[in-house]
């Protein structure tokens, strides 16, 4: 993989509000198997979607982002993630964003319909 740089600065310290997966000593949540990446694993771009299961970059854990494409020399999805940087991902370490998906709000649902009166 390629390394990055971060400044101190630009980084954020955030709680983790759910329990880590449960890793396969040696390898991201992927396993050994994720050469069966190809095709991107059933995600499609523009899809919200939340970063599981690094190992390497636990820090990235819990972030969001929108899929931009499937880079298939890399079979890594890019993603331009919340904070505006842009990342390469496994499918397999990501999952979609169902946090800010239509409808995940209860109080928002029904915003803006009007119900016809006979």
């Amino acid at each position: 993989g390629t390394g990055k740089l971060l400044r101190p600065a630009n980084l954020v310290l955030v709680q983790e509000t759910a329990a880590p997966p449960v890793p396969r000593p040696g390898f991201d949540t992927c396993g050994p198997d994720a050469a069966s990446d190809v095709g991107g694993g059933g995600l499609v771009a523009g899809a919200r979607v939340c970063v599981v299961g690094l190992l390497s970059r636990p820090e990235l854990n819990g972030q969001t982002g929108v899929l931009a494409e499937w880079a298939h020399d890399e079979e890594r999805w890019k993603v331009r993630m919340d904070d505006g940087t842009g990342k390469t991902f496994r499918s397999c370490n990501l999952k979609p964003d169902v946090s800010r998906m239509p409808g995940a709000s209860h109080g928002d649902q029904h915003s803006g319909l009007r119900q016809r009166r006979p």
